[in-house]
């Protein structure tokens, strides 16, 4: 993790990036080739995370050369499995991010619509369960709970959480 004004006295702001960007053994040559146009960079992830890197480094940079570093450590951490949901720098990034009175995520918008992203949507895990009662189906199938039924009706009321329709209309 890169700490700059490590002695300043403010709660740090946290730059959090990301370079986890992986394609399968031979698609990058075939279908996603890196190149150079000029001045511009093109291939995997150079938006995606790349960019938002050079930009934090680049703008702290900038504060430096015009002596307007805040009042406060900046720290910049990047990791390597951000996008899968961070399961081996989970810890460190929400320790860290605790003790930081700010934190950004460097990730830029996408293209389609080249805004501030203010948000993500999330991920989260359940675990159902959920227990039938057996019963003869064709002479009383009444005295039967069937699991799989529960189960479906679970997974839908589950996909209503995704919100997808509030999502879409607020971006």
């Amino acid at each position: 993790m890169g700490i700059w004004s490590p002695n300043a006295p403010g709660r740090p702001i946290l730059l959090l990036c990301h370079m986890d960007t992986v394609w399968p053994v031979g698609t990058l040559p075939d279908q996603v080739p890196i190149r150079q146009d000029e001045d511009r960079f093109y291939g995997p992830g150079a938006l995606d995370m790349k960019a938002g890197i050079v930009i934090a480094i680049e703008a702290i940079r900038a504060l430096q050369v015009l002596g307007q570093m805040p009042q406060r450590p900046i720290y910049m951490m990047v990791t390597t499995d951000e996008e899968t949901g961070s399961h081996h720098s989970r810890q460190i990034i929400l320790e860290t991010a605790a003790e930081c009175a700010l934190t950004l995520v460097m990730e830029p918008a996408a293209q389609d619509n080249e805004g501030l992203k203010t948000w993500r949507k999330g991920i989260g895990n359940y675990t159902i369960t959920a227990r039938g009662k057996a019963s003869h189906a064709g002479a009383a199938p009444e005295e039967g709970v069937n699991a799989v039924v529960e189960l479906a009706h679970q997974t839908i009321a589950l996909h209503s959480l995704n919100a997808l329709r509030q999502a879409l209309q607020s971006a």
